[in-house]
């Protein structure tokens, strides 16, 4: 995998005990943004220069192939990233 750290645009959902879900991300190629829709895996919170991420682990069809992508979100910011690759 590759580390990227590109913010990234996230369709996500929120349940009652505010856990977030991300179900689809935009991703821009050739100018062009492509909605790819994301299966969650799994998650891990973690601290990174005192703020607190959490990576979504997510399985998506990137170019055909099925592949899995980490996402990041800054709970201090309400930003996404896309982590690895």
């Amino acid at each position: 995998m590759k580390i990227v750290m590109n913010p990234i645009k996230v369709y996500a959902v929120c349940d009652q005990n505010g856990n977030i879900k991300p179900i689809a991300c935009c991703l821009e190629e050739n100018g062009e943004n492509i909605k790819i829709n994301l299966e969650l895996q799994g998650t891990e919170e973690q601290k990174v220069v005192g703020r607190i991420m959490i990576n979504f682990f997510c399985r998506c069809l990137l170019g055909g192939c099925e592949q899995v992508i980490v996402l990041r979100y800054d709970v201090k910011e309400h930003r996404w990233y896309l982590y690895k690759i």
